[in-house]
């Protein structure tokens, strides 16, 4: 794994991030303001980005590549898609990692290290928490569908009573 310096305030950098979806709902400050906490991670094929069990702070956003989430070693599902946010079970319940998650191919992430952002404004913590809750819920919501649609897929065939 390669990792970046904290982005600070680029503006080219600042004006590529700012198009994830995660940073929908954030002006330009604000943007800024988060993204100036996180990094960029490298991760090359087979590595591991995400250990189960593990207690980090850190939100993960994909930029590129492909990486394969792992329950007790069964694969869950793949993470391909630019802005595919990973990691944000922790960040809600506060546990240990809930998934292995591991580079399909080479990876690019953007790494939110949760724990700096409470140095922001009381405001701005305020502000991000909210956004950050909205923004898991859209995540928790889809992945939940998903569950929900294979749970009766499996019903459909007789895998389930």
């Amino acid at each position: 794994m390669v990792e970046s310096d904290y982005l600070g305030e680029d503006a080219e950098t600042l004006g590529k991030l700012s198009k994830l979806p995660i940073f929908n709902l954030l002006d330009g400050p604000r943007v800024s303001k988060v993204v100036g906490f996180c990094k960029i991670r490298r991760y090359d094929q087979g590595e591991t980005l995400i250990q189960e069990g593990d207690t980090d702070r850190a939100l993960f956003i994909l930029l590129s590549g492909s990486a394969r989430v792992l329950k007790k070693k069964k694969k869950i599902c793949d993470l391909q898609r630019f802005g595919d946010v990973f990691g944000e079970v922790n960040l809600v319940d506060g546990h240990g990692r809930s998934a292995t998650v591991r580079a399909n191919s080479a990876v690019l992430c953007l790494v939110v290290d949760a724990a700096r952002l409470e140095t922001l404004s009381s405001d701005d913590v305020v502000f991000f928490h909210a956004l950050m809750y909205r923004a898991l819920a859209e995540i928790l919501s889809r992945k939940l569908r998903e569950t929900s649609d294979d749970v009766a897929s499996l019903k459909a065939n007789h895998f389930f009573c």
